[in-house]
C-alpha cells in the first residue's frame, strides 16, 4: 500500500495553486473588467507568493529562490531597464503559448510594499526536503 504524503509539493500547496488560480483570474480578466488599484495589487502579491517555488527547483534553495524574485520585483518597479525586460519577456511568453492577453507591468514603487508577502512561501509553504 502506498502512503500518501501528509503535504503536497509545493506547487500543488494550497497557498501556491490559490496564487496561481488568482493571477491568472485576475490578469485575464478583472483587470480588464475592473481596472483598479487591486487588480495590480492582487497581481504583485500573487505573482510573489508562486514564482519562488516555480524558481526552487532550478536554483535548488527555496531562500535565493525567495531572494531572486525580491531583487527582481524590485528592479522591475523600481527601474526602466527591469521593467523593460520583464515586460519583454513576458510578451514573448504569450506570444509563444498563443493563450490569453499579456497586461504590461506598470513601474510603481509603492508595489515594494508586496515584497512582505514573499513571506509565504519562505515560511508557510513547506520545501520539499521537509516532506520526505
Amino acid at each position: 500500500m502506498t502512503e500518501t504524503p501528509d503535504h503536497p509539493e509545493p506547487i500543488l500547496h494550497p497557498w501556491t495553486l490559490s496564487a496561481i488560480a488568482i493571477l491568472i483570474v485576475n490578469d485575464q480578466y478583472l483587470k480588464y473588467a475592473y481596472t483598479s488599484w487591486l487588480t495590480g495589487k492582487l497581481s504583485d502579491v500573487a505573482g510573489l507568493i508562486f514564482f519562488p517555488i516555480l524558481l526552487e527547483p532550478l536554483l535548488k534553495s527555496r531562500l535565493l529562490a525567495v531572494w531572486f524574485t525580491g531583487v527582481g520585483f524590485t528592479m522591475v518597479k523600481l527601474t526602466v531597464l527591469g521593467n523593460e525586460w520583464y515586460n519583454m519577456l513576458y510578451q514573448q511568453f504569450f506570444d509563444l503559448v498563443g493563450v490569453g492577453r499579456m497586461m504590461p507591468l506598470v513601474m510603481d514603487p509603492t508595489d515594494c510594499w508586496a515584497l512582505v508577502f514573499l513571506c509565504i512561501p519562505l515560511w508557510w509553504i513547506p520545501k520539499q526536503e521537509s516532506m520526505k
